[in-house]
């Protein structure tokens, strides 16, 4: 059995460490830099666990925490915005994640208000999103996966207010290829949801052990776990993106493979770029050969690295409580949050909304490295990496409607900053 509190160690020490860069080329760099640090040689991390940290561990670890970091990014910058976008918002969101297909704001009745970039790639459909949840919170957001004919596009959505009255919902939608730009090795990871397979990595999906998972009764009990068949195991983990879990699996053992998946994820890559470079670009001849080797190798050739690595035992948390990078630290806990707000009145409800479903939640005011204050509700931080994993566990189980988070901070910048009502 995996022991999921030392892959939840590795995968938050990756992400700590990682930063919040938006440039893939610097994503891979900087995870090289920690796989080598603390992936080849646990041995340096002078922690209370050992991280003996196991093959298929490494894998997941590797491939999916940039895009995962991505992904955090872009839906905490989305819940801030809850009133209808400015265009100056709306170009600064997409320049920030260029992975991102395109952005919109629809009305109650799915009228579509705003849509940037005006040109579509595939026929995008809100509607499914006005199907509200008649006990998810009136601020929580909403998401889904839709299997799209020309490409699976993710959809994730936030209320926009008018007042106290939500008037329709602002909608930031991708293509999960384009995320796989942000893996060294988007062959090894799959991906999938509840109802679909969103990539099948490089494998013919039906011939490995998740195509035998009950994803629905599976992620009711658990946001961890393993499949297993006479070949070997796939380890996964899901993360929720406006209730919706989005599910990363990676295996060291060799599975049947489908070379056409890699080949249409490369003309994939070309054939988005080429539109969005515009028609020139779109007359390009590529050799498909060569497609295919891009797809498998996006990630850029290794570099040599900076030797000024962090001292041993230590992480650079995210968020401080000074408008600054916070410094390295070894005295770290996990905070389990639950929302990150710019706005105090929205942590306030959000902490009520806790309250009600039976968490007792507390609440930060610290600053991310670029000096904007956010206020953060959060309910545990634990020095053992294994309690926080059981919270979330416990968190989900509850079905409140709200997406988590796990950051790594600094223990005397939560004991100082957190507030408890």
């Amino acid at each position: 059995m995996i022991r999921f509190g030392r892959l939840f160690l590795l995968l938050m020490l990756l992400a700590a460490l990682t930063g919040c860069k938006q440039d893939a080329k610097n994503y891979w760099k900087d995870t090289r830099k920690l796989y080598r640090t603390y992936v080849n040689t646990p041995a340096a991390l002078d922690t209370d666990q050992e991280l003996d940290v196991m093959p298929v561990e490494s894998k997941i670890a590797t491939v999916f925490t940039a895009m995962d970091e991505q992904l955090e990014q872009m839906r905490r910058v989305l819940e801030n915005q809850d009133t209808f976008p400015s265009d100056e918002w709306v170009a600064g969101f997409l320049e920030r994640f260029p992975w991102v297909s395109g952005v919109a704001v629809v009305d109650a009745d799915g009228n579509v208000l705003l849509r940037q970039p005006e040109l579509e790639l595939k026929a995008y459909n809100y509607a499914p999103l006005l199907e509200k949840d008649e006990n998810a919170p009136e601020r929580a957001m909403r998401g889904y996966a839709e299997a799209n004919p020309v490409g699976p596009e993710f959809y994730l959505a936030n209320p926009v207010f008018s007042g106290r009255e939500v008037k329709g919902l602002l909608v930031a939608h991708f293509d999960i290829r384009n995320l796989l730009a942000y893996s060294p090795s988007p062959g090894d990871i799959v991906l999938v949801s509840r109802d679909a397979v969103l990539w099948p990595g490089k494998y013919v999906y039906d011939q490995t052990p998740l195509a035998a998972v009950d994803w629905s009764a599976a992620l009711k009990s658990d946001v961890t776990g393993e499949a297993e068949d006479e070949r070997g195991h796939f380890l996964w983990i899901a993360r929720y993106l406006g209730g919706v879990p989005l599910v990363y699996a990676a295996s060291v053992d060799s599975y049947p493979e489908d070379p056409a998946a890699m080949a249409a994820l490369a003309a994939w890559f070309e054939t988005r770029e080429a539109l969005r470079n515009g028609p020139a670009a779109a007359q390009t001849e590529v050799d498909p050969s060569a497609m295919a080797a891009r797809a498998q190798t996006v990630a850029p050739a290794a570099e040599d690295l900076p030797s000024d690595e962090l001292p041993s035992g230590s992480v650079m948390p995210g968020l401080h409580e000074e408008p600054a990078p916070a410094p390295p630290t070894t005295d770290y806990v996990y905070s389990v949050q639950i929302g990150a707000f710019i706005n105090g009145n929205y942590a306030a409800e959000r902490v009520a909304l806790l309250r009600d479903a039976g968490f007792d939640p507390c609440t930060m005011k610290l600053y991310d490295k670029n000096g904007q204050l956010w206020n953060i509700v959060q309910i545990g931080d634990y020095r053992d990496s294994a309690d926080a994993w059981n919270r979330v566990r416990d968190f989900v189980k509850a079905g409140t409607g709200f997406d988590y988070n796990i950051e790594i901070l600094d223990a005397g910048v939560v004991s100082r900053r957190k507030q408890c009502p």
